[in-house]
């Protein structure tokens, strides 16, 4: 049966190759905003070791991303990063737009073997959960819905804190 991917053009897979290289930017981003201001974020992070650094990429030579802790914060070091503590490799292109584009739940995407992850489970679980707040910070409630299990509560502080990473912790990369 033919995939999403290889019944794309070639300029489609180009087009989305530059999508996901966009929403790694994007996701990047929004992790070093959450470690620093976000204390659900911070107290996940304190279990891992200093220097630690997860990768996340997408087979055959598909973008990818990197942050690593640093000072107990989540730096995005960008996507040249090819090893790391954690490597989080999607199969291919439509497997990773499934999950990048919020149209399948990291928990779908898991049971369908959508990705491989190298690297200590213990610290996948912590990203997944640090990933869960910040999908929550990135997409409205309707939309996060679609890819987490349980969305964390967004009070207003954390209501604050989204239209900060909008404004400035993603153009500015605070």
């Amino acid at each position: 049966m033919p995939t999403f991917y290889s019944l794309m053009k070639t300029g489609q897979r180009q087009g989305a190759a530059q999508l996901a290289g966009l929403i790694f930017f994007v996701l990047g981003r929004a992790f070093q905003f959450a470690s620093r201001f976000d204390p659900d974020v911070k107290e996940e992070i304190k279990a891992l070791p200093e220097g630690f650094t997860l990768v996340m990429n997408i087979l055959p030579n598909g973008p990818g991303m990197a942050i690593e802790k640093l000072n107990d914060r989540l730096v995005y070091l960008g996507g040249d990063v090819e090893t790391g503590d954690v490597v989080m490799t999607f199969k291919n292109m439509a497997s990773a737009m499934l999950m990048l584009t919020p149209q399948q739940g990291v928990g779908q995407a898991t049971a369908e073997r959508r990705f491989v992850v190298k690297g200590d489970i213990s610290y996948g679980m912590i990203f997944t959960r640090c990933l869960t707040i910040v999908l929550g910070y990135l997409y409205p409630a309707i939309i996060a819905k679609r890819q987490v299990k349980r969305l964390p509560p967004m009070p207003p502080k954390k209501q604050f804190l989204r239209a900060m990473l909008y404004l400035i912790g993603i153009p500015t990369g605070v």
